[in-house]
């Protein structure tokens, strides 16, 4: 779990190169659930 500033807290999950951040909502609300994803992309890397 990860939390910012105190009070939003998110699970993440890293697959490769690509990283999930899932909002820890209030179950109590339907239209709250938040999911962030990136990926990498490996072809842009400078040596």
């Amino acid at each position: 779990m990860i939390t910012i500033n105190g009070n939003l807290k998110y699970t993440y999950e890293v697959k490769g190169s690509t990283l999930a951040l899932s909002f820890l909502d209030n179950p109590d609300i339907a239209d709250d659930e938040i999911t962030l994803i990136y990926t990498k992309n490996q072809e842009n890397i400078l040596a």
